[in-house]
């Protein structure tokens, strides 16, 4: 099992399940998590109480870009105590390009006033 979050793209690495996995937490992933566990993860207080079913959740969804019939609980047979570990440190590699991503967006001043998101470090607009 390893875990590799230096590429250069939008993808985190995870050997799990038997493969290797390219996780891509993107929009569609964020909203797939919700709904798996009825949750808001763009808010900030859901990351502080972050527990096995949400690290279950956000790997699946993040893996549902290379493997779109894969189940929420295929993925949790992946995750043991062995590995549970290298599952939190690759899922928080994989958060922050997520996160670098809106950044970057946010950093151009062609999109929506340098915002994609209308949120300024982590505020609501006013």
């Amino acid at each position: 099992m390893t875990a590799n979050n230096s590429l250069p793209d939008r993808f985190t690495t995870i050997e799990i399940g038997g493969r290797v996995w390219r996780l891509l937490f993107d929009f569609n992933a964020m909203a797939r998590m919700e709904e798996a566990i009825n949750h808001d993860v763009l808010n900030v207080r859901f990351w502080r109480n972050f527990g096995a079913r949400d690290a279950r959740a956000m790997l699946w969804a993040s893996m549902l870009h290379e493997e779109p019939e894969l189940t929420i609980e295929q993925v949790g047979s992946f995750i043991n105590m062995k590995n549970l570990a290298m599952v939190i440190k690759t899922l928080h590699g994989t958060w922050t390009r997520a996160m670098a991503e809106i950044q970057e967006e946010d950093a151009d001043p062609k999109v929506l006033g340098g915002s994609t998101t209308g949120l300024k470090s982590g505020h609501m607009p006013a």
